[in-house]
């Protein structure tokens, strides 16, 4: 039977986990090794206060039948609550696996193991998957690295060579927000027309937050929107609308930033951009700067559709009204045959 352990379970040794043994091969690991240990995700912000569950998975492994992998931490920052045996070796094997763990406090040192009880080279156990899942709460605020170390693979007793990646927490205090999206309604614009664009911002912390939030198209000001007491865990879509009037023909990025909220630590993901967004001469529907037949042809295929319909393509809907019509057509018309520069 496979077996969940509390992190204070004493250390067991397992067949294959002898003093000279790990002495010996503890530490074969290759950088050029296509199989890798490493945290999932690799990178993670947690609220204080708040659990938080971090897996460590491998990739791309070649038949084992055991591993030991030895994490550390900032303990100052969290503190390990739990670890629970992945599906990896236990799921995939014939035989009965054996999975311990020691939590070593003094000197901040959590050590995994787990093998099969009567495996052989035939029920080794190959792939992708995860190990085991630990699970943190976040006492204080910082950053710091879960480092792997001390790693070992085993078929039987024969090591097998590996790589390890480390992962990075962050402990956010209670005023966190963020920008989780931004998706402009077309990427090729007419000049002198608007586009509409939704921005979506996220308050990840704790308390209730109020702050402005700034659209930019490179680093022009579009506009600015105030976001009032928002909740925490709530997501907003703001819905921005850019006059090019005053911007010439070109590519331009847009940025959304959500300014940090007082006491914020994580500012990180405060800011977001998306893909070019082209401001042309209207009736250029391919972005090419000019007006002519290929850009007839894509507003014909999309007339009169709307933003629901399968021939919709809002590249054509110059005048932003959603739909693509007469009027579209008329700006096309009047500009046929223009080119920039």
């Amino acid at each position: 039977m496979n077996k969940r352990l509390a992190v204070s379970v004493t250390t067991l040794v397992l067949p294959f986990v002898l003093a000279t043994f790990l002495h010996d091969f503890s530490n074969v690991a290759m950088a050029e090794a296509p199989t890798k240990i490493h945290p999932s995700p690799d990178s993670t912000v947690a609220s204080c206060g708040a659990n938080f569950a971090i897996d460590i998975d491998i990739e791309m492994a070649s038949d084992i039948t055991g591993y030991q992998v030895y994490l550390s931490w900032d303990q100052t920052l969290m503190n390990l609550t739990d670890i629970a045996q992945g599906p990896f070796l236990s799921n995939n094997s014939m035989y009965e696996t054996f999975f311990t763990c020691n939590n070593d406090s003094a000197e901040g040192i959590l050590r995994v193991w787990e093998a099969q009880l009567a495996g052989n080279t035939l029920t080794a156990v190959e792939g992708n998957g995860t190990l085991f899942t630990i699970t943190f709460l976040g006492t204080n605020v910082g950053q710091c690295s879960l480092d792997l170390h001390d790693t070992m693979l085993v078929l039987l007793t024969t090591p097998v060579s590996h790589s390890t990646r480390n992962g990075q927490v962050e402990i956010a205090g209670p005023d966190d927000v963020a920008v989780t999206t931004i998706v402009p309604y077309k990427n090729i614009v007419g000049q002198e027309y608007c586009m509409k664009t939704n921005v979506t911002v996220q308050n990840q912390g704790t308390n209730i937050e109020t702050f402005s939030l700034t659209l930019a198209a490179n680093l022009s000001e579009i506009e600015t929107r105030n976001v009032i007491d928002l909740t925490s865990g709530t997501l907003l879509t703001l819905v921005f609308s850019w006059n090019t009037t005053s911007f010439v023909e070109g590519n331009y990025t847009l940025t959304a930033y959500a300014w940090p909220v007082p006491n914020e630590t994580h500012i990180s993901d405060n800011t977001l951009t998306c893909n070019t967004v082209r401001v042309t001469i209207p009736g250029d529907f391919n972005g090419d700067f000019k007006v002519g037949p290929a850009d007839f042809a894509l507003l014909s295929a999309a007339y009169g559709s709307t933003p629901e319909k399968p021939r919709w393509n809002a590249n054509c809907d110059v005048d932003d009204d959603d739909k693509v019509g007469p009027y579209d057509f008329a700006i096309l018309s009047a500009d046929f045959g223009q080119h920039y520069p």
